[in-house]
């Protein structure tokens, strides 16, 4: 960057959103309410990434925020946190002091709301343009559609008020940094109520423009804006918006040991199945479990058993597959996914399978939690051919379906 070049900076105050939306009470703070796997915060991150002028990302978190995760997206521009308080004039002022470091005072700052994740990337481009050779800054706003109406206390109506003369102010905010930064500090120092930047700035003298919004630019404050809010994202598009529906494949083999045993067995979907020799492997060598392992975290690109769980870590040493499995089941819902159903095919010359087909179904079922008829298993050989024609190993190909949490 030129020196001297003013800079876009986004501040996204995070520390005053509780545990309550209108008519429900939360869990975990809204933010971190999930939309179609990926939390709010999360999308809201992301679309303002999309804007390619910004430098970097400051993020106000609550002192007592415990579920702030590790990010599910990727982030063009740099991402930081500061420490907010109770008020969101307090947490955006702490987020620009964070700043301060960085920015000029003729720097820009964008402060958006966390729980807007609709904002569309065109009102982001359409308020920098329109701002950008501006003294002082303003703010997405959106006309009045209704008639308005003032009422007294008691619920009676007083008079009709002109629309025209009303906007709903929305995010992002866009001032001049130092403008900004020194409103809010007055507005703290004189233990004044302010709502929004704009009233800062409002407060502090400056005249603040108003730039028109889409009205898809929500903000989630009743449980069923969750829902219109997904209906936005999906017609919006390009948004971590994949589909319902994700399939993964897996591939495993084992070699038999060279040696015959009387007591050798192998391991398939945690069922012990008598056989002339053992798999060799570094854990329990249940390659059908293996196969299945490695379609569900392909289907979701969480990479491989041979990552999650290495031959060269003596912890795995002889596990249980199955335990193994169970784990890679937890990590597939808390990414927001369940396993919809999964084919399982077998190629062996021995042992035979059939008589084992149906214990197996049930093992797998029991520990994905899953009903039994949506794991298939089928076993066939490969008619003397290839290295599972002459006995020498087993493989499997598993194909899976997962879907997302509802």
């Amino acid at each position: 960057m030129a020196a001297g070049q003013t800079r876009y900076w986004a501040v996204v105050p995070a520390a005053g959103v509780g545990k309550r939306m209108q008519s429900a009470t939360l869990t975990v703070p809204k933010q971190y309410l999930k939309i179609r796997g990926h939390s709010i915060l999360e999308y809201t991150l992301k679309r303002l990434d999309q804007l390619d002028v910004l430098s970097g990302i400051m993020l106000v978190l609550n002192p007592d925020d415990t579920w702030y995760p590790k990010l599910d997206i990727t982030l063009e521009r740099g991402l930081e946190t500061a420490t907010g308080g109770a008020e969101r004039a307090v947490s955006v002022y702490r987020g620009l002091e964070a700043l301060a470091v960085r920015a000029d005072d003729n720097d820009w700052v964008l402060v958006h709301d966390v729980v807007r994740p609709c904002v569309a990337v065109h009102d982001l481009n359409k308020l920098v343009s329109t701002l950008s050779g501006d003294p002082v800054g303003g703010l997405l706003a959106v006309p009045v559609r209704e008639t308005l109406k003032r009422v007294s206390t008691d619920g009676v109506v007083e008079c009709t008020v002109p629309r025209e003369d009303y906007r709903l102010a929305g995010t992002p905010q866009m001032f001049r940094f130092g403008l900004l930064r020194r409103a809010l500090a007055d507005a703290l120092e004189d233990q004044a109520v302010v709502t929004d930047e704009a009233q800062a700035m409002e407060r502090a003298g400056h005249q603040v423009k108003l730039v028109q919004g889409g009205t898809d630019n929500i903000k989630i404050t009743h449980p069923e804006d969750l829902v219109l809010a997904e209906f936005i994202l999906n017609g919006q598009g390009g948004l971590m918006t994949e589909g319902p529906y994700r399939i993964g494949n897996g591939i495993d083999v084992h070699r038999f040991d060279a040696a015959a045993s009387a007591d050798a067995r192998v391991i398939l979907g945690g069922v012990a199945i008598p056989s002339e020799r053992n798999l060799l492997a570094h854990s329990d060598g249940d390659v059908l479990t293996h196969a299945l392992m490695d379609a569900m975290l392909g289907a979701l690109a969480l990479g491989d058993i041979g990552r999650l769980f290495p031959d060269t870590d003596a912890r795995y040493s002889g596990a249980d597959s199955l335990v193994l499995l169970a784990e890679v089941n937890q990590r597939v819902i808390d990414k927001g996914w369940h396993l919809a159903n999964a084919d399982i095919t077998v190629v062996a010359q021995a042992p035979k399978l059939a008589p084992h087909v149906e214990a197996i179904r049930a093992r797998l079922a029991e520990t994905l939690a899953i009903d039994m008829g949506c794991i298939s298993v089928k076993a066939t050989t490969s008619e003397g051919l290839g290295f599972t024609g002459r006995g020498e190993g087993i493989a499997v190909f598993a194909t899976v379906l997962v879907s997302r949490a509802s």
